[in-house]
């Protein structure tokens, strides 16, 4: 017996049912679906129609027409040639297989968005994908999709679109047009003349292949970053990249990526970056600019006219090659170092280099490099520093300043322009083409002029000059020294050393005259006992008390011994200048014995050392106009550990300057101790290295102090956290503090760089450009307000402006920290360090870090920035106060531990994890901790930990954890802006409330509620369907569902996932919605 069925509507169609035959139409109910054909004989089947839900169709044997309607649908065509209707652009996203026959996808008349689920290529059996009329789409879900189109006829379909997710899409063998979308996309074209779409800054990195045929990738109108992985050039076949409209960026990943652009035409590019990496990048034929930005790039220009950018000092050292054109490097409106990797000649084809505003560096790194840049028009640029290794540099035509920085280096003076010479370590050579008679060389003011007229200037740390017919020493030059000496000389040369007139210092220095030079050759020279002692064929001190010049010839060594006071002793208005000596061993039982002890008038030592020697240099003046001058000298492992004996210690002298010197290993005194009325320490080292100096530099008379260019070490250590210091203890009037273009790096943590005074009030200081590496993460400037302009601490760019720093920084105690009643402009870092402190901010905009502990931190008024650093900072309470306030944390994997509650009355505007894999972590208490009115960006978890916590997710798209205890998170559906939710309950019994603003808001979500509620099973963990793109929210580990609506005063839907048959579900049409 036959049995038939005519015009069938069902929700459950199973064809092992007892009948045979359905004619007409089969409707599927609002439900989820499922209508199995596979074994019954359809008569005259117009349409096979899921309807709403997420439904499941499998077809007959024959020819069948299934429409899947709305939701994601799984349809099956059987045998037979099927048709899958897809009309309408909110068909969900269906998993569609056409089963033997030839199968077509089929759209409507207009636009349409044919859904595609997850996975799609040639086993679905869809012979043909047709959009029909319209603007029609092929459209990916947010997973990571793969949709494979090659073994498919595509026609009519203006898009293949991916979606967010990391999609794996391969064209078809017509044209296709392709959006990878955001994610990290496998792109392929195959066949056919192709097209993929960028549109903005935010579609990560593609690897993308056009295949055969003429393809493109192309930017939209606004501004885009067009992502390329790893790997592109000729063989990923794309022709052409047109940026579009705006500003466009070809954008390399943080891997060392290689981005060959010699076979791509690029149109409407501003800028091909290459990002973090050692990266390796080919310009295409035209004019492009290239940024290697951080790493060590190789970067080629190849044909047209192209310009490398550089800006700041973090892009590393780079192989440049401008190939064909004018090429240059350019440099930004910052300070700028222009590393460069290798030797650069005329070879490298770059045409000009252009630091741009700023003070910028074209600097080496520590290879061996050969750098000519005789055929390079050089513009804005400072200084051509080779860095490490033996370099050998020719300059430009213009006046250069050239350091040669460590080594051996071979400096070129082609007398092209007035150029600067210095050596900086290692033994150094200024190399010249013609003859010694060719030039004028004048040792005391360093200086060799050309025959043209050129001057060229060498510094003390030029050990010789090369002519071609003679090398010369500038320790032997014209018999003079290299500075000019604070008085005149006689021109009245004394010799010392085998061979010479006199054997020993003293013999010379009895018979010397005013103005005389002492000419010492190499070897070592004896001093002990008392300067006063008369006999001069004895090794007894000398005794300067008429103006003298010291200068050695090789290595000279004054070995100094039990001294009343010093080697040399300079008395009365006598001056002294010491040149190439190297002092070392002073003592006496007053722990004050120096290599120069000086107590006359001026005093200037250049290329010296001192070693081993309870001072240095002592030096105590009447205040009368004395100077002392420091030049290229080197000060190491002195002080007699008592603390009162120093690397240098001036009294009562007009001015202390120190200049291109060296401080190191200082036994626990000071580096550099001043009571001078003006005091300069400039483009020296002074490095603690492991020692256990004190401070770097401790001015105690006040007067003027500039501290510029010098790099500033201070040891793990050093019994004292002050770097500088400053007072009026000892006497003096305040004076101006510069304190510029330095790098400081403080080993020691805890306690104020640069320190002032209580009691000095109203002083003048400014920062300016220093570069500050500091454990505790504080700009510290204790006391008086000072002037700050390009300032970089940590790596971070601290704001102009005028500071008024804290007055007391944090210890590891528990301490109350208050500003709220200081009247300050700004206050850098407020650093509570360790322990649970209380923090309470000033005003103004406030930096401040609680540190390790469970800490209170409170903004007050301003716009404040909390910063956490690390996993290990405790759980602390924040209260941001008036202002837009900030969570934010540092470069790694950081932990923003929450210890009681955070809602809107705390006042915390936006929270951001910074780089790494950050956590918002809940304490053992019960939290509440509402983000509703937070901005929430890098945070990869929200976690309640332990207790009963209540968790209201942001607008963004959270990762929610509710740990241990009963927890209920919040998810406000109406609200939801951008990405989906999830939340984890975790151990206990676990409740989701999703709140909707409206009726209307719950009607337009109310199927995805019910795809939500389906996918429980028993009890069991559930979870969202495919697209939940309403309510924006999967679960897991979730006991409990409760739905509200704003103004209904009882839940729309209150389920139980263990109780099922309890549930209380309010259908929108209840509402009148």
């Amino acid at each position: 017996m036959t049995t038939t069925l005519s015009d069938l509507q069902a929700s459950i169609l199973d064809s092992s049912a007892d009948w045979d035959v359905i004619d007409g139409v089969i409707q599927g109910g609002w439900r989820h679906g499922y209508l199995d054909l596979s074994n019954l004989n359809l008569l005259d089947i117009d349409l096979i129609d899921g309807g709403a839900g997420n439904d499941t169709i499998i077809g007959s044997n024959g020819g069948d027409i299934i429409r899947g309607g709305r939701g994601n649908d799984v349809l099956r065509g059987g045998d037979g040639d099927d048709v899958f209707l897809n009309e309408g652009r909110d068909q969900g996203s269906d998993q569609v297989n056409g089963g033997a026959g030839f199968d077509t996808i089929l759209g409507g008349t207009a636009d349409d968005v044919i859904g595609v689920a997850q996975h799609f290529d040639a086993a679905n059996s869809i012979e043909v994908i047709d959009g029909g009329a319209g603007t029609d789409s092929l459209q990916g879900s947010w997973r990571n999709n793969i949709m494979d189109f090659s073994g498919t006829e595509l026609r009519g379909i203006e898009l293949i679109d991916g979606g967010s997710g990391n999609d794996t899409i391969t064209g078809s063998a017509g044209d296709d047009t392709i959006r990878g979308g955001i994610g990290n996309d496998i792109l392929d074209g195959g066949d056919g003349n192709d097209v993929f779409l960028y549109d903005g800054a935010d579609q990560n990195w593609d690897s993308i292949n056009g295949g055969k045929g003429f393809d493109t990738i192309l930017g939209g109108a606004a501004d885009d970053v067009i992502g390329l992985g790893d790997t592109f050039d000729a063989t990923n076949s794309i022709e052409v990249i047109d940026g579009g409209g705006g500003t466009d960026v070809l954008q390399g990943s943080w891997r060392n990526d290689v981005m060959d652009f010699t076979g791509t035409e690029l149109r409407n590019i501003e800028r091909i970056d290459g990002g973090n990496g050692q990266d390796t990048i080919f310009g295409s034929e035209a004019a492009d600019t290239i940024q290697g930005a951080n790493g060590n790039d190789i970067l080629v220009g190849g044909a047209g006219d192209d310009r490398f950018l550089v800006q700041g000092s973090g892009h590393g050292f780079d192989e440049i090659d401008g190939g064909n054109g004018q090429d240059s490097i350019q440099g930004s409106a910052d300070d700028d170092v222009i590393g460069l990797w290798g030797d650069f000649s005329a070879e490298n084809s770059i045409e000009s280099i252009d630091g741009g505003a700023g003070t910028d560096t074209v600097q080496g790194g520590w290879t061996h490099d050969t750098w000519d840049f005789s055929s390079v028009e050089l513009r804005n640029v400072e200084a051509i520093d080779g860095g490490g290794g033996n370099d050998v540099i020719t300059g430009s035509q213009g006046s250069d300043s050239i350091f040669g920085g460590d080594g051996n280096d071979t400096l070129i003076a082609d007398g092209a322009g007035g150029d600067a010479f210095a050596g900086g370590a290692g033994v150094d050579t200024l190399v010249f083409d013609g003859n010694r008679t060719d030039y004028v060389v004048n040792g005391v003011a360093g200086t060799v002029t050309h025959g043209s007229g050129v001057v060229d200037r060498f510094g003390a740390d030029i050990e010789f000059l090369g002519f071609a017919d003679e090398v010369v020493a500038t320790a032997d030059l014209e018999g003079g020294p290299l500075v000019e000496p604070p008085f005149q000389l006689s021109g009245n040369t004394l010799e010392v050393g085998i061979g010479k007139t006199f054997a020993t210092v003293q013999e010379a220095w009895a018979v010397a005259e005013a103005g005389d030079t002492l000419m010492i050759y190499e070897g070592t020279y004896q001093f002990s006992g008392n300067e006063y002692y008369s006999r001069y064929d004895d090794d007894h001190p000398l005794l300067v008390n008429q103006d003298l010049a010291i200068i050695g010839v090789g290595d000279v060594v004054f070995n100094v011994g039990t001294v009343s006071k010093g080697a040399l002793v300079v008395a009365g208005e006598a001056s002294l200048y010491v040149e190439n000596i190297s002092f070392t061993g002073a003592n006496n039982t007053s722990l004050n014995g120096a290599g120069i002890r000086h107590q006359g008038n001026d005093l200037t030592v250049v290329n010296s050392t001192f070693t081993d020697n309870q001072n240095g240099i002592l030096g105590s003046g009447d205040g009368t106009g004395q100077e002392i001058r420091i030049i290229g000298s080197q000060f190491v492992n002195n002080g007699a550990g008592d603390g009162f004996s120093h690397g240098i210690y001036v009294g009562t002298a007009d001015s202390l300057i120190i200049e291109d010197s060296e401080f190191r290993d200082t036994n626990i005194g000071h580096h550099v101790k001043s009571l001078a009325a003006n005091t300069v320490v400039r483009n020296s080292i002074l490095d603690d290295g492991n020692g256990t100096a004190s401070m770097n530099i401790d001015v105690t008379a006040g007067g003027d102090l500039l501290v510029e260019g010098n790099q500033i070490i201070q040891s793990p250590n050093s019994d004292n956290p002050r770097m500088i210091w400053y007072s009026t203890d000892r006497g003096g009037e305040a004076g101006t503090i510069t304190i510029r273009d330095n790098e400081f790096i403080n080993e020691l943590d805890g306690g104020p760089l640069i320190g002032v005074s209580e009691s000095v009030v109203g002083i003048s200081m400014v920062l300016e450009n220093n570069q500050i590496t500091d454990p505790s993460g504080i700009e510290s400037i204790s006391n008086n307000p000072f002037q700050s302009t390009g300032n970089v601490v940590n790596g971070e760019a601290i704001a102009d402006g005028t500071y008024d720093p804290a007055m007391n920084f944090g210890t590891y105690r528990s301490e109350v920290i208050d500003f709220s009643q200081a009247d300050l402009d700004l206050v850098a870092y407020i650093d509570g360090a360790g322990g649970s402190d209380t923090i309470i901010g000033t005003n103004g905009d406030d930096f401040i870090i609680g540190g390790a502990g469970n800490d209170s931190l409170q903004g007050g008024g301003g716009n404040d920035q909390f910063i956490v650093s690390g996993t290990d900072q405790g759980q602390d309470e924040f209260s941001g106060g008036a202002g837009v306030d900030t969570i934010s944390g540092g470069d790694d994997d950081d932990t923003i531990g929450i210890g009681w509650n955070l809602d809107a009355s705390h006042s915390i505007e936006a929270i951001d994890g910074g780089a790494g894999t950050n956590v918002i972590q809940g304490s053992w208490r019960h939290n509440t901790m509402d983000f509703s009115a937070t901005e929430v960006s890098n945070i990869d978890l929200i976690d309640g930990g332990g207790g009963h916590d209540t968790i209201t997710g942001s607008t963004a798209e959270d990762m929610v954890q509710g740990g241990g205890g009963n927890d209920v998170y919040v998810h406000r559906a109406s609200d939801q802006i951008s990405g989906v939710d999830h939340f984890d309950g975790g151990l206990g019994t676990d409740e989701v409330r999703i709140e909707f603003n409206s009726t209307a808001d719950y009607a337009a979500g109310y199927q995805e509620l019910m795809a939500l509620l389906d996918s429980f099973d028993g009890g069991a963990a559930g979870s969202q369907a495919d697209n939940p793109q309403i309510i924006g929210l999967t679960l897991e580990n979730v006991e409990k569902v409760t739905v509200t609506v704003e103004g209904e005063a009882d839940p729309m839907i209150s389920y139980s996932v263990t109780q099922p048959d309890n549930a209380v579900i309010t259908s929108p049409d209840d509402l009148g919605a």
